[in-house]
């Protein structure tokens, strides 16, 4: 289960942006939006042209990158997939994973 995720220098993110889905403070409101110890369901709003779908295709780069599946949603051309202003040439991944007790920690660029 991902637990944990951060992107940088990808599309529109220059800086770090992350999502912590073990930070589920006080969902008192909203218990079904847990599972155990984290975050099972969540929405992310954000105005037109945020980075809400880019952040969306940021999680899901790990399935063709490191999965192997052929579904690629422009990901391979830099002109789309490198943020402009960032002051390296790659987009860095880190995805952490909750397994039976263990963190499996995966990260790229």
């Amino acid at each position: 289960m991902l637990i944990r995720f951060w992107v940088q220098g990808y599309r529109c993110f220059r800086d770090r942006v992350h999502i912590d889905l073990s930070d589920r403070k006080n969902y008192k409101y909203g218990r079904e939006c847990v599972r155990g110890d984290f975050l099972d369901k969540m929405i992310i709003l954000g105005y037109n042209g945020a980075g809400k779908t880019s952040f969306g295709y940021a999680i899901v780069d790990i399935v063709s990158t490191v999965g192997g599946f052929g579904n690629d949603i422009g990901q391979r051309d830099p002109d789309c997939f490198l943020n402009k202003d960032s002051d390296t040439d790659r987009a860095t991944f880190h995805y952490e994973f909750a397994n039976k007790g263990s963190i499996i920690t995966l990260e790229y660029a």
